[in-house]
Parts: C-alpha cells; sequence; structure tokens
C-alpha cells in the first residue's frame, strides 16, 4: 500500500454553488476558504483542511478522522446531516494511510450502514459488518481462511504470493471509490485532476478524536 487518503463519497449529490455553505450546513465551523486544487493534492489534507468537489453526481469531502464518522456504529450527527441533505443517497468512507497499512471503507444508504470492513498491519482485520458488496466478490473469490481464521489472497498479479487482508485492503477501497465516482485514483483518467474547493475549519459538529479513529470507535 502506498496511498494516504481519508475521503467520504456521497451520490447521488453535488456541491452546488456554495460549497461553504454546503460544508457549514454539515457540521463544519469557522471555514476560511484555500483556494482550489485538484483532487489529487486534496485527496489527503493537512489536519484542520477540509476539501470538497464533484466527479458526476459523486460529491467527495476529504478531511482527516472524517470517515470515522461513517465508521462509528450508530448515526453520527455527520451522517444525518449527510442523509438529511441527501436523502436516499448512498454514502461511503474510504480511507487508507500507508504507513501502518490501514485500509477502511464502510456504505450506507438513507443513513444506515450496508457494510463496513477495515483492518491494518498490527491489528488485522478488526471491523467486518455486513454483507459483503458486488466490489468485494471477485477478490474474496481467490481468498481462503487459513488455519488461524485469517484470510488469505492469492492473486493473478501475484502468482505463488500469499497475501493477507491489509496487503489487499488498498484494492477493496479503490473499488469503493469506482462504485460511487465511476473511477479509481490509481487508474482513473480525471478523477485525481477533478478540481476540489478548500478551506480550514476549527471543529466538526463532534468533538475530533485525539487518538486514531479506528482505536476510539472499536
Amino acid at each position: 500500500m502506498g496511498w494516504k487518503t481519508d475521503t467520504v463519497l456521497i451520490r447521488p449529490a453535488h456541491v452546488g454553488a456554495d460549497a461553504q455553505a454546503l460544508l457549514g450546513s454539515l457540521g463544519f465551523s469557522d471555514l476560511t476558504p484555500l483556494g482550489e486544487r485538484p483532487f489529487e493534492a486534496a485527496i489527503w489534507p493537512k489536519t484542520g483542511e477540509v476539501w470538497i468537489g464533484g466527479a458526476g453526481e459523486c460529491l467527495m469531502i476529504s478531511a482527516r478522522g472524517l470517515c470515522g464518522e461513517v465508521f462509528k456504529p450508530g448515526a453520527a450527527p455527520f451522517v444525518q446531516a449527510l442523509a438529511r441533505r441527501f436523502p436516499g443517497g448512498e454514502i461511503a468512507a474510504a480511507t487508507l494511510h500507508s504507513v501502518v497499512n490501514l485500509w477502511g471503507f464502510a456504505v450506507l444508504r438513507d443513513g444506515v450502514a450496508l457494510r463496513r470492513k477495515a483492518g491494518s498491519a498490527d491489528d488485522g482485520t478488526f471491523e467486518d459488518f455486513g454483507a459483503p458488496l458486488p466490489e468485494e466478490r471477485e477478490l474474496l473469490a481467490r481468498s481462503t481462511l487459513d488455519g488461524e481464521g485469517r484470510r488469505v489472497y492469492r492473486l493473478p498479479d501475484f502468482a505463488g504470493e500469499a497475501m493477507s487482508e491489509d496487503q489487499v485492503g488498498e484494492e477493496y477501497v479503490f473499488r469503493i471509490f469506482e462504485r460511487l465516482t465511476g473511477q479509481r485514483p490509481d487508474t482513473g483518467e480525471t478523477l485525481l485532476d477533478t478540481p476540489c474547493a478548500g478551506f480550514s475549519f476549527s471543529s466538526l459538529a463532534v468533538a475530533a478524536p485525539h487518538r486514531p479513529w479506528w482505536k476510539v470507535w472499536r
């Protein structure tokens, strides 16, 4: 894994004429414009920054720790605000952090969780809620459980090599991006070029965790 991202995806949804007002309605406070950047630069923002852009019918919002609000069991205020603003829409969280081989994705519809799955190199797969999505089936078909119940993958591009789930997690996350935006960050022709508006902010409607989100809500 070599990518970092903390992005929430919503479809169908659009930024609209006033990105700052939209973010304010979702709970971000003290917003100050930072200008525009391509998603390639906004996919892993600095702490205290939020970036928002639209890829077709998908709205993309990136901010450190934001995916943790979608992963939380129950309806976090941020998720409730999204569900009210975009009724009937699909909400997804897509997170990666290459330093610890963290990966995770969550998919909700109307604010209700359909699927959550996440793991890391140190902790293994620590979240596995709901039935596998169509985007997972090809990878799962190439996996087996070892004697300790851990999933092991054998993929065509890595013939003869047994891969742990944290090594395959990036592929799962990229497929969730494709589910919502129609493109993957690693191979999409235009996704990383998507213009995003940036803002600094002081807080979200919920208190930001001092520990990594995957250590907080477990």
